[in-house]
């Protein structure tokens, strides 16, 4: 979808300002009014035009102007009221939007597309990249994929590879459900108000089935906050407090898993991480 003539994403923003407007710090209202960075992002979701879209945190509607005139159904979901009515102003013409005022934390998945997969797409607040990050994975089995700009740090965590210090419980989390790959960098400047802080678009293609997975998910993530919490620790110290496992018990596993215990959590990749997880469930 062009713009239409005459209006930019930065023009948007400061007839909002002109209007009274100022970006909610609390919200972590950043926008991002660089037309060409917008462009790319929609371009990164491969919409093929049946696809149903949520966008995250939709603001004004730029990124939203761009994603509508390529898909059946789109869901524009944002918390704030006043950036809600003026999308409704701006694009009233697209029949294939649904605004929706609401926290996304607490927007309905399951029931956005009954029987197909989603795309998500958004410009992710950083006070709420955490919670986010969680209800996506925890909503894998509905999404095909997301693309999304994150902070650089946060990205380059998510990204990490096995033997990397940055590869940590949030790495494995991700990597566990999906395919992650960096697409390119979003520099603060493409943003009003700008944050100190650059960032990063990265796209996550969703395993389905995953080529890898642990018999029980909820033991796979509690031991891996356990031992990420000694980060710097082996893995046999670790097992040891999480679980006051004996000598015995802790050669077992070690055996049984093929996992080294005296390697530190973040060498593990997410095969051996599902091993050593499902061999501890043997034990409970």
């Amino acid at each position: 979808m062009v713009p239409r003539q005459g209006e930019t994403p930065a023009r948007g923003v400061r007839t909002l300002r002109s209007a009274g407007f100022r970006p909610s710090k609390s919200l972590g209202q950043n926008f991002l009014v660089d037309p060409n960075l917008l462009l790319k992002i929609a371009e990164a979701a491969e919409l093929s035009g049946d696809e149903h879209v949520v966008e995250i945190g939709s603001g004004f509607g730029a990124l939203t102007e761009r994603l509508a005139g390529r898909v059946d159904a789109l869901h524009s979901v944002e918390i704030d009221h006043r950036l809600l009515e003026e999308q409704k102003r701006r694009l009233h013409s697209f029949e294939n939007i649904q605004f929706v005022h609401q926290d996304f934390l607490e927007f309905d998945l399951e029931a956005a597309a009954p029987g197909k997969r989603m795309v998500v797409v958004g410009n992710i607040p950083y006070k709420a990249t955490a919670p986010i990050l969680g209800r996506l994975l925890d909503h894998a089995h509905l999404l095909d994929r997301a693309v999304l700009c994150l902070q650089k740090e946060v990205a380059a965590r998510i990204l990490a590879s096995p033997g990397s210090r940055k590869f940590g419980r949030l790495s494995l989390a991700v990597q566990y459900r999906a395919a992650a790959e960096k697409l390119f960098l979003v520099p603060a400047e493409a943003f009003r108000p700008r944050p100190r802080v650059e960032s990063v678009l990265i796209r996550l293609r969703f395993h389905h089935p995953p080529p890898v997975r642990a018999r029980d998910d909820e033991l796979l993530f509690t031991l891996a906050e356990q031992l990420f919490h000694g980060r710097r620790k082996m893995i046999r110290t670790g097992l040891r407090a999480f679980r006051g496992l004996s000598p015995e018990d802790l050669r077992a596993v070690e055996n049984r898993s093929g996992v080294d215990l005296s390697r530190r959590p973040e060498d593990l990749d997410v095969e051996e991480w599902c091993r050593l997880s499902d061999q501890l469930g043997t034990l409970t």
